[in-house]
Order: structure tokens, then C-alpha cells, then sequence
């Protein structure tokens, strides 16, 4: 009955038949302000049946606007301030009413006015007993809500608590000794977190710590149930697969091992994949990381792709080791990327790569081939200390902040053709094997630049104020 109550509303029933019985007792319309008011309210009929509906309509319209509807509230025209109004506008309408038609039956004819009186109350009477009936019917479309909300939080608690029953279950499977039961439990977890979305993180979580276990069960199955494990969680991390898509998911697999992971273009918040080691060729490639991505101490050992894959926040690869080929190509980090102490001990990839945050490769070894052709660096470029064993590649790359290569080693053929520099650029006590290639770059010219050229190389200005490097030696 909400907060009025029972005695509530009998209360307010007996003081409503209280004020009709006082009204038809002393018959107010015989004193001389009444046939006034009536006079007044006859001459303006339109504005008495058009205004007072209006005037009801923009209190139901504030009340509204001003509590709107919201789990576990009522909307304002249900609620008891609400059902007062209406009853009391059409309470206001009837009693207008009635003296308009009072008004007009003490103008009538003797003989008539009895039988007019009469038919004026009566007509009154029943516009605010209308009044009684639209407040309970407001009640009713009250009660028969509560009735379904109530109906509707039973089956969600039920429904909960389901869910809840077959994740513990499911939970329970993922311990046990047979690989079948455990392939059963992760497959019975798939379907909880399928329908229902607050149970995914949990889930994955779940998951993540299960890969994150050592292997400790018989080596043929149980590499079975993690590959089952790795294919659930890339499964519905990719949004193409429709409705089987989990968004905003995050991952920790820090220390995990990984065979064969395969999470190209797919889309995950955070991402932890510290110390993990990936067995077999890695897919990342079209990957979008809208959280920090941390890989610092991974090891690779296969084939890594990690091209055309988008970082909207920092990317940490420090110390990580790469035993194949890597491929960043056409990758963007919008953050900072640090691979500092980073290993290639293959060929790496980065034509095209974007840096808006500042790219660190301190003390890094490129031990195959590397290109950074067509990469942009808008922020500092720190490779102090990089090892290049064989040729190293930054034909047509843009810095824009500094680039540090101090201290670098170039094995190979080091080329820079085309290269323009917005910032300074440093190659103090960098060592070439070969005669390194910095022909047509393009330097923009600043009063306090601090450059620090290889040997055999200086600045040449051009007529259009952009200088460009010349060999000062054979």
C-alpha cells in the first residue's frame, strides 16, 4: 500500500465524505459570494473547461519531468503525490462545475430552478466521485506494477541464481583429475559467460588463472585443454564473430605459457602478458589494445605478428625476446612504447610503424634485418645504445622530437636516406662497419639545434631554408 498505508487512506476518505457532508449541509451556494463567483466563472466557460484540464496536465508534466522513472522508483503519476493531484484537479474541475451550474439555475425560471439545483449537484457530485474512481484506478495500475516488478525480480534472482550454480560447478570441473571433465567445465563456463555479461570478466579471469598454472597434469591432454582455453578466450574477443563478441574484456596471462596464440584482430581493454612465453608463431596483427598492453620479459620463440595493430595507451615490450621474425608494420602507438633491452633475434618489420608517443629502444639488439622505412616518430626516438648486426633501414622516416642514436652500433649497411629531422639528432659515439647513407635529408633549421652527425657528414643549407646533409669526405 506504500507509505500512506492502510489508515492512510481511510483517513483521507473519511475527510473528503466529511467536507461533502459540511458542503451539503450548510449550502454555501445561497450566501451572496457564491452566485458571484458563480457570475464569473459563467462568463468564462471555455476557459474553466479547457484551463483547469490544462493546469493538471503541466503539474502531471513537471511532476514527471522532475522524478522520471529509475529502477526501484515509481513513475510520478503513480506515486501518492501524484494520484493526490489528479484526484484533486478533477476534485477542482467538479466544484467549478457545480457553481457554474448553481449560477445558472438560480437564473432560471422558479418553477425550473428546484429540478436544476438538484441535477446541478448531482452532476457536481458525480464529477468528483470521478475524481475517487481515476485515483483508484491510478492505485490499481500502481498495485498490478508492483505486482510485476515483484514477478520480475523472482525470476532474476532465480535466474542468478542458476548462473551462479553452474559457474561453481563449472569451477569445480576445472580441478578435476580427468582432462574430459576439465574440457567440460571450460565449455560449460563459455555458455555462462555467453548469457551473461556480468559474469565474462569473471570468467575470463578464471580462464586467464587457469593458463597461468603450470603444467603440472600428463603433458598430451592437458595441452589439449588449454589449447581449448586459448581458443575461448580468442574466440569472443574478435568483433567480427556477431553476437559471440565479449567487449572490453581484460587479460592477465603475466608468467603464462602460450602455444600457437592466435588473437588477430581483436579488441581487448588491458592486457598483462609479462614474463608469458609464447610456443609457436603469435598473432596480434590487427589488434586493437585500448588498454596498457604489458609484454616487458615475454619471450617469443616463433614467428610474431604484430602488424597493424593499434595501442590507444602504453606499450611495454622492455626485455622482451623475440627468437623469429617480427612484424609491426603499419602499427600505431598512440602512447609511449618502450622496448628497452628488447631482442631481435630474427628480422623486424617496421615500415610504416607510427609513434605518437616517444619510442624507446635503448640497448636493443636487432640481430636480422631491420626496417624502419616510412615510420613516424612524433615524439623523442631514444635508441642509444641499439645494436644493429646486419642492415638497418630508416629511408623516408620522419622525427619530429629528438632522435637519439648515441652510442649505437651499426653492423650493417646503416641507411637514413630521406630522412627529415624536425628535432635535434645525436649520433655521438655511434660505430659503423659501413659508411652509413644519410643522402637528401631534410633538417629544419632552429637557432639552438644540437646536432651530432656521423663522420663525414655536414649541413648544407638550401634556398628554401631547409638544410640537407652532404658528404665531407670520401
Amino acid at each position: 500500500m506504500g507509505r500512506l498505508g492502510r489508515p492512510g487512506l481511510l483517513l483521507g476518505a473519511g475527510a473528503g465524505l466529511l467536507v461533502v457532508a459540511a458542503v451539503l449541509d450548510l449550502r454555501p451556494w445561497r450566501y451572496v459570494p457564491w452566485p458571484v463567483l458563480g457570475s464569473v466563472l459563467a462568463g468564462h466557460v471555455v476557459l474553466l473547461v479547457l484551463g483547469i484540464p490544462a493546469l493538471a496536465v503541466l503539474i502531471t508534466g513537471a511532476g514527471l519531468r522532475r522524478r522520471r522513472p529509475r529502477d526501484g522508483t515509481w513513475p510520478w503519476l503513480l506515486s501518492y503525490p501524484g494520484v493526490l493531484s489528479v484526484a484533486g484537479a478533477v476534485t477542482v474541475h467538479g466544484v467549478a462545475a457545480l457553481i457554474v451550474m448553481l449560477h445558472l439555475a438560480a437564473r432560471s425560471p422558479a418553477a425550473e430552478r428546484p429540478a436544476l439545483q438538484i441535477d446541478a449537484i448531482k452532476y457536481g457530485l458525480g464529477i468528483v466521485a470521478a475524481a475517487g474512481a481515476a485515483a483508484a484506478l491510478l492505485l490499481g495500475v500502481r498495485r498490478q506494477q508492483h505486482t510485476e516488478q515483484a514477478q520480475a525480480y523472482t525470476e532474476l534472482d532465480a535466474a542468478e541464481r542458476r548462473v551462479t550454480d553452474l559457474y561453481t560447478k563449472a569451477v569445480e570441473q576445472l580441478g578435476h583429475a580427468d582432462a574430459a571433465v576439465r574440457l567440460g567445465g571450460l565449455y560449460a563456463l563459455e555458455r555462462v559467460a555467453q548469457s551473461s555479461e556480468q559474469q565474462r570478466q569473471t570468467i575470463v579471469n578464471v580462464l586467464c588463472a587457469y593458463l597461468r598454472m603450470p603444467l603440472s597434469r600428463e603433458p598430451g591432454p592437458e595441452s589439449q585443454v588449454r589449447l581449448t582455453a586459448q581458443r575461448i578466450l580468442t574466440t569472443h574477443l574478435a568483433p567480427g564473430g556477431g553476437p559471440a563478441f565479449w567487449p572490453g574484456l581484460s587479460l592477465d596471462l603475466t608468467g603464462a605459457t602460450l602455444t600457437d596464440f592466435d588473437l588477430h584482430s581483436a579488441q581487448v581493454a588491458t592486457v598483462r602478458f609479462s614474463a608469458a612465453t609464447f610456443t609457436g608463431d603469435t598473432r596480434f596483427d590487427r589488434t586493437s589494445f585500448t588498454g596498457t598492453a604489458r609484454f616487458d620479459g615475454a619471450t617469443f620463440t616463433g614467428v610474431t605478428r604484430l602488424d597493424n595493430a593499434h595501442f590507444a595507451n602504453a606499450a611495454i615490450f622492455r626485455a622482451a625476446s623475440f627468437g623469429e621474425a617480427a612484424w609491426f608494420g603499419g602499427t600505431t602507438f598512440t602512447r609511449d612504447a618502450s622496448f628497452d633491452n628488447a631482442r631481435f633475434g630474427k628480422d623486424s618489420w617496421w615500415y610504416g610503424v607510427t609513434f605518437r608517443g616517444a619510442a624507446w629502444f635503448g640497448n636493443a639488439a636487432f640481430t636480422g634485418e631491420t626496417s624502419f622505412e616510412d615510420a613516424h616518430f612524433a615524439d623523442a626516438a631514444w635508441f642509444r645504445g641499439a645494436a644493429f648486426t646486419h642492415s638497418a633501414r630508416f629511408r623516408r622516416a620522419l622525427f619530429y622530437g629528438n632522435a637519439q642514436f648515441d652510442n649505437a652500433e651499426f653492423g650493417g649497411r646503416a641507411q637514413f636516406e630521406e630522412t627529415t629531422y624536425l628535432g635535434d639528432a645525436t649520433f655521438d659515439a655511434a660505430s659503423f662497419t659501413q659508411f652509413p647513407g644519410f643522402g637528401q635529408c631534410r633538417i629544419v633549421p632552429r637557432a639552438d639545434r644540437a646536432d651530432v652527425w656521423p663522420q663525414g657528414w655536414l649541413v648544407a643549407p638550401e634556398t628554401d631554408d631547409v638544410g640537407t646533409l652532404l658528404r665531407s669526405g670520401p
